[in-house]
């Protein structure tokens, strides 16, 4: 991704990406130019991880300003704004890099993911399907669990579970693909499944602000209060760093569920039992 449509970007492990990119210009740079943007560049991929977005868009604005000339910067640039809500600073800062290699993949599923967002579904699906069974992209899970994403928007359950198991069996590490599963079978009133994803989700990205919040509230539904609130207190670990300039998607309604059970000031009381439900989830 990082659901409501959940902002389902490429790059959601964005720290473990390698692109391949133009390097034409028509201003001339030096490689101390690009040596200097891909160290911002790389402060915008840790910002990012850690899920604090102003942080974020200022490192990759810096990147772009030194060295103008790079595909993934303005593509990275988008996710952030597209991640913000930004949706026109988002499209144009994916045009933008594909202005400046047409050949360079993920501002297609980028946009995808935005057309998806304003509910133009088959445009979306042109966009995604479009490198689908493209060989030369490398993140193919990424667009299988965004066509699936539009289908149960279409309410086309099948389908779109095929989409997230087919996401999940080219990378069962893929956090989007559980989260989406998760909400998928909330819709179908699987329950007990759709716990288990969100649980799966946060197993492997464990800031995802959308899976907390979802995944807070299906443990408390079933009584398990602590597992619970250790998600709970994750958002407002989130909310400390972002809730005055950013508007994350689910981070108002999880940091209101964690003061509504007092979540830090009990947290010594409710523990870190995270590692027990894994090992609870696995058994089972």
């Amino acid at each position: 991704m990082n659901k409501t449509l959940s902002i389902l970007v490429t790059a959601a492990a964005v720290s473990l990406l390698l692109f391949s990119f133009s390097c034409s210009s028509t201003s001339k740079k030096t490689a101390s130019d690009q040596k200097k943007g891909n160290s911002y560049y790389q402060l915008g991929l840790a910002a990012w991880n850690e899920g604090d977005y102003i942080k974020a868009r200022r490192e990759f604005s810096k990147a772009i300003e030194v060295a103008p000339d790079m595909a993934h910067y303005y593509n990275h640039l988008g996710m952030v704004n597209l991640q913000m809500g930004n949706l026109k600073d988002a499209e144009k800062d994916f045009r933008k890099s594909l202005d400046i290699d047409k050949t360079y993949l993920d501002p297609h599923n980028n946009l995808g993911v935005l057309y998806t967002k304003q509910e133009k579904y088959e445009k979306a699906l042109e966009e995604l399907n479009a490198i689908r069974s493209n060989p030369m992209y490398p993140f193919p899970h990424f667009v299988e669990t965004n066509i699936g994403v539009v289908y149960r928007l279409q309410k086309k359950h099948d389908m779109a579970e095929k989409a997230f198991k087919a996401a999940l069996k080219m990378k069962g590490t893929h956090c989007e693909a559980y989260k989406e599963l998760g909400l998928l079978y909330d819709e179908m009133g699987m329950h007990k499944n759709a716990t288990e994803s969100y649980l799966r989700c946060l197993e492997y990205c464990p800031y995802h602000v959308e899976a907390l919040y979802r995944g807070a509230v299906k443990l408390l539904s079933e009584g398990k209060e602590k597992q619970g609130a250790v998600y709970l207190q994750r958002c407002l670990e989130i909310e400390t760093k972002n809730v005055k300039q950013v508007q994350i998607p689910f981070l108002k309604e999880c940091a209101s569920l964690a003061g509504k059970m007092d979540v830090k000031a009990n947290m010594d009381k409710f523990g870190d039992p995270v590692k027990k439900e894994k090992k609870q989830i696995n058994a089972d």
